[in-house]
């Protein structure tokens, strides 16, 4: 083979990249170029530890110093232009990256929905000095560079929206109510979020919000009602789903389960919305 040819298919290469991505699996990138602000100095790794049971891979991983995004995207003749950004939860001491994470964003990828998973720094990692608004930071960064990426990878980016579980849930509450409005979210997904009494000023043009919770959450289901309220006080666009069973941290939720219903709700919502096409 001729140089001229060995060169001409390396930028081929290059070029489709995305689409092989598409094909091969996720892709995974740093959030922030070079260090994450705030993360200098020497740090212990991360740990991950394996939770599942019957093969079933469940993990979760603490001590995180390097935030990522692990990138799912669906075929381009089934893409819609439409990305979420998941945030797993974890109580800010670990990230439920598979169930809450991964597994998500693949069944979104069957939807054309790109998935992205955030793995972000907590605020409950021994020795460190992060907060809630170090992991705000992350999310707000990882907007940033998802709204960057959004031709490369099909995405609207007038369809980013967000979705977190539990302690995720707060992030994505954060994210929704304290950046810039250019910052935030278009659309957002509180999945049995941890919200507390008061997140400070909520603004009246916090993004349309989708809201589930089942009523034998050990957390309680004032914290979806919490931000329902606060949405329905500033008209703004807001459904929520109270399931009678399903506890905490069920993530898609076992088939056949009350609170398996939630994915094809919120597709329902979204196409009411007009995020998507209506089926």
């Amino acid at each position: 083979m001729t140089p001229s040819r060995t060169l001409l298919l390396l930028v081929s290469a290059a070029a489709w990249f995305p689409s092989a991505a598409r094909a091969a699996g996720p892709i995974e990138i740093p959030v922030w170029t070079g260090v994450a602000p705030g993360s200098e100095g020497p740090h212990e790794a991360e740990k991950w530890e394996e939770r599942g049971k019957n093969g079933v891979v469940n993990r979760a991983v603490r001590q995180v110093h390097q935030p990522t995004l692990t990138i799912y995207l669906p075929e381009k003749s089934a893409a819609t232009g439409v990305a979420i950004l998941l945030a797993p939860g974890g109580g800010y001491e670990h990230v439920t990256i598979d169930l809450e994470g991964n597994d998500i964003a693949r069944h979104f990828v069957a939807e054309g929905i790109a998935g992205i998973v955030l793995k972000y720094r907590l605020p409950q990692t021994p020795g460190a000095h992060y907060t809630t608004d170090t992991a705000l930071a992350d999310a707000v960064e990882a907007l940033k560079v998802v709204r960057a990426h959004a031709a490369e990878w099909g995405i609207d980016p007038a369809k980013l929206g967000m979705m977190g579980f539990s302690a995720g849930g707060n992030l994505t509450a954060l994210a929704g109510t304290k950046p810039e409005p250019a910052a935030r979210p278009a659309f957002l997904a509180l999945m049995y979020p941890a919200i507390p009494e008061s997140l400070g000023p909520i603004p009246a043009d916090v993004p349309p919000t989708f809201i589930v919770q089942a009523n034998d959450d050990m957390l309680g289901t004032e914290n979806a009602l919490r931000f329902y309220i606060w949405m329905r006080a500033n008209k703004r666009s807001a459904e929520l789903h109270l399931f009678g069973k399903g506890g905490h941290g069920f993530g898609l939720g076992k088939p056949g389960t009350q609170v398996a219903q939630w994915p094809a709700l919120f597709s329902t919502w979204l196409a009411a919305n007009g995020i998507i096409a209506a089926k």
